[in-house]
């Protein structure tokens, strides 16, 4: 009797919103924004924001997949597999030896009670033999032998049927032993892949819950990274509305008129973005991404604009020229 475990194999992957400081800190500045950027973490499709060859923020739905994700959902599939292969060979190997210590004794067994049947033959026979001297002996004759010859062979039938009952009735009892043992290994083997497939559960659980960590942090420092921008959209998927996220950029636009004036220009798209939103903060960006002459143009534009006085803007100009390559 061989045992087969059946077996299923399942498949199992509380926003807030930004505090003030990490808010205040992405405003800071302004930063060029990457030429895609996606959380990491399954397969499928994520909204996606880059940068076109124009300079233009674009966004789109991006397909992806995670091959740490894949490999590790196959690494703890076949930990699963491994282990309800051992479940099930360790219980068939016991089911296999409980089976031929059965055998034994239902060999055993077997052998003893047709010796027992023998026994009873040898006594039969005897008995058949000595039974026309004692009937004759005692003064039987005639109808009154042949009478006592079949109690004689009702007597060994007789025999033969309690022997052949016990001995059906000890069979009876190693079948049901080895049926015990039987439901016993089977029993354990699906307590242990049960285990086996609730660690799965939980392993792929915790895999999923520090994706979705990892996912979060990625979005923030993505929405960070808009941020520095003026732009406090990617906040949205994290719980900030949209309308603290407009809010936010106008705030922003305030603090930063000089960095807003170039953004909307497309002036500012160098990794090095400026520290501040200071005129020579911005000159000596300016000066990096663009030449010395960009430099000295915008500080006249600020001049004339009113935004510097006369002393402040050659100072300036001082500067750049004593940091011209």
């Amino acid at each position: 009797m061989a045992m087969k475990f059946k077996n299923t194999l399942a498949e199992s992957g509380g926003d807030q919103k930004p505090g003030a400081g990490a808010v205040a800190g992405a405003a800071a500045g302004l930063t060029v924004l990457p030429k895609s950027t996606h959380s990491r973490g399954g397969s499928g499709a994520v909204k996606t924001t880059y940068v076109d060859s124009a300079g233009n923020r674009r966004t789109g739905v991006t397909s992806y997949s995670d091959p740490y994700w894949e490999t590790m959902r196959d690494y703890y599939n076949s930990m699963y597999d491994s282990r309800v292969a051992a479940n099930e060979a360790a219980a068939e190997n016991a089911y296999a030896q409980a089976a031929r210590a059965a055998q034994e004794q239902r060999d055993t067994l077997n052998a003893g009670y047709r010796d027992t049947n023998r026994q009873l033959y040898r006594d039969y026979m005897d008995a058949r033999r000595v039974l026309p001297q004692q009937m004759a002996a005692q003064g039987y004759t005639g109808g009154l032998t042949e009478s006592g010859q079949i109690r004689l062979n009702n007597a060994y039938g007789e025999n033969l049927a309690v022997n052949e009952r016990a001995r059906l009735s000890r069979l009876s009892g190693v079948d049901a032993a080895l049926a015990r043992e039987e439901y016993d290994l089977r029993s354990a083997a699906a307590k242990a892949n049960e285990q086996a497939l609730q660690d799965r559960y939980a392993a792929l659980a915790d895999l999923r819950t520090k994706q979705y960590q990892q996912q979060r942090s990625d979005a923030l420092s993505r929405a960070a990274l808009l941020a520095q921008a003026g732009d406090y959209s990617g906040y949205g998927g994290l719980g900030l509305s949209q309308e603290d996220a407009d809010y936010l950029a106008r705030v922003w636009r305030a603090k930063n008129p000089r960095l807003a004036r170039l953004q909307s220009t497309g002036q500012v798209s160098a990794p090095a973005a400026p520290a501040d939103d200071s005129a020579l903060a911005v000159a000596r960006y300016l000066q990096q991404t663009q030449g010395t002459a960009r430099a000295v143009e915008y500080i006249a534009e600020e001049l004339a604009a009113g935004n510097l006085f006369s002393d402040q803007a050659e100072e300036i100009r001082k500067l750049l020229r004593a940091t011209e390559n």
